[in-house]
């Protein structure tokens, strides 16, 4: 009897690793398109493992905004409480939890943008994507962390920046610039 047992456990043992071996041999390749994601991801968007890492492992922080959302009758912050409330269907406690803002003032800025402009036309299709964990920043203002990004990750001029945004590329200029002088203060804040 106990021949009987200890052979089945040989035999289950050869089994596991025979199964292991597959398994090994599936993620290779797994791990290959894994790498390769990583890569493009890296390259096309200028981030870096920890970014892509980041956006995989929080599906929160994958959660980005197209830039034809804004318009000028609503300020920066109504456009993007009003995009998020409506296209991913989002309460305001959620909404405020992903900008990192409180939830009061997510329902208020979501009401004043119903009383400005009672509908927001469907954004039009862009390349250009805004993540949403780039707005839980509260050093800075939505436009000023908007403009930032799209002028340092796209390498847009202020011109087509403005007209993105619909707002006057001297106006971007002024955001961009004065974003500038807030993380160079930071800067040097934090270095002494």
């Amino acid at each position: 009897m106990s021949k009987n047992i200890g052979s089945e456990k040989k035999r289950d043992d050869r089994v596991k690793d025979i199964s292991l071996i597959r398994v090994v041999n599936q993620e290779k390749i797994s791990l290959e398109t894994l790498k390769n994601i990583f890569k493009f991801l890296s390259e096309k968007y200028n981030l870096t493992s920890d970014d892509v890492l980041g956006i995989i492992s929080d599906e929160k922080k994958f959660l980005s905004i197209p830039v034809t959302i804004f318009c000028k009758e609503l300020s920066p912050l109504e456009c993007v409480v009003r995009f998020i409330k409506e296209a991913y269907a989002q309460n305001f406690n959620e909404i405020a939890a992903t900008l990192n803002r409180n939830q009061a003032t997510i329902w208020l800025t979501y009401s004043h943008s119903l009383k400005k402009k009672k509908d927001v036309s469907k954004p039009e299709d862009t390349p250009y994507w805004i993540p949403l964990s780039l707005l839980r920043d509260r050093k800075l203002s939505i436009l000023e962390l908007v403009s930032e990004f799209l002028k340092d990750s796209y390498n847009l001029s202020y011109h087509v920046i403005g007209q993105l945004l619909k707002r006057d590329d001297r106006t971007i200029w002024t955001v961009y610039q004065r974003a500038k002088k807030k993380r160079q203060h930071e800067k040097i804040k934090n270095f002494l």
